[in-house]
């Protein structure tokens, strides 16, 4: 179940300055200070616009930095690999995190995701640093993460932007009709897939396709090979390298539609899975892939 940990992460922050800027200075707004509820439905204060940022969530990583807060990022985690200049800041850790180096920066905002950091959030805070957790859930979940990191930043105008950019993307996508029934996986023996609840499900619906695993209630249910068989998807979807031969090798599923047309594709796992200013890029790469 690591993998399935690793395909949520990534957060990013940064914030401007009061005095008067040149042109090549970040804008920030005014209206701090500002009170953010966070997911663990407590309300967090914002004095000022945040000039230190650790972000402990790559997802989070990409929203600050579309928010044009990366000069305001001092450290992030080891997975925070998009865009190239997140890989510069400095690191501390990833599911284990190195909290002397976290304090060491000295932050004054920390960013992360509550279910997968409750712990290590709330030892944050115990060691005295403001702690702002964001649970973004599917893709309106992901816009309102990005609206609220637009506030907690004093970027509203800017993640406005960015949200209406991510709409536009994802109004101009044209499903297939009728939609084919998709296999994504995430991993083989046993067999991971993606459930509603999760970003990829939304973001697949969307884009037109038929998620064979719709019914279940767990957002990284796994499937028996029986009930692959029984939906015969058309497409299979591939997160990891090396997946593609291992699927082609189960006898089992030799006679699978997606099989014997050879509509099995790799998609990039940080890509669709990562709840920021990308899911409209993620649901027009699906719909391609799809259409082929």
């Amino acid at each position: 179940m690591q993998k399935l940990t690793i395909l949520l992460l990534l957060p990013l922050l940064f914030a401007g300055c009061g005095t008067v800027p040149d042109d090549n200075t970040p804008q920030t707004e005014t209206g701090f200070p500002v009170v953010i509820e966070d997911a663990f439905g407590k309300e967090v204060k914002i004095e000022n616009p945040p000039e230190r940022i650790v972000s402990i969530a790559p997802s989070h990583t990409e929203i600050l930095f579309a928010l044009e807060l990366g000069e305001k990022i001092v450290g992030v985690t080891n997975w925070c690999n998009h865009p190239e200049e997140a890989k510069t800041k400095t690191r501390v850790g990833d599911m284990h995190l190195d909290f002397e180096a976290i304090v060491s920066l000295k932050p004054d905002l920390v960013v992360g995701i509550r279910s997968m950091q409750e712990d290590n959030l709330l030892r944050l805070e115990k060691l005295g640093l403001k702690v702002l957790a964001i649970e973004p859930k599917g893709i309106e979940g992901t816009l309102e993460a990005i609206e609220t990191l637009g506030r907690a930043t004093g970027k509203s105008t800017k993640a406005k932007e960015i949200i209406g950019e991510i709409q536009d993307q994802l109004g101009r996508i044209k499903a297939k009709t009728p939609k084919p029934k998709v296999l994504i996986v995430l991993d083989l023996d046993p067999l991971f897939t993606v459930g509603p609840g999760s970003l990829q499900h939304d973001l697949l619906e969307l884009a037109g396709g038929e998620n064979i695993a719709s019914s279940t209630n767990n957002p990284w249910p796994q499937l028996a090979e029986e009930v692959v068989i029984e939906q015969n998807p058309d497409v299979i979807l591939f997160t990891e390298a090396g997946l593609k031969e291992r699927i082609l090798a189960k006898p089992a599923w030799q006679n699978l539609k997606a099989v014997k047309s050879g509509a099995i594709y790799t998609v990039e796992s940080d890509l669709i899975s990562r709840p920021g200013p990308r899911i409209g890029l993620a649901a027009q790469k699906l719909a391609e892939l799809m259409s082929k």
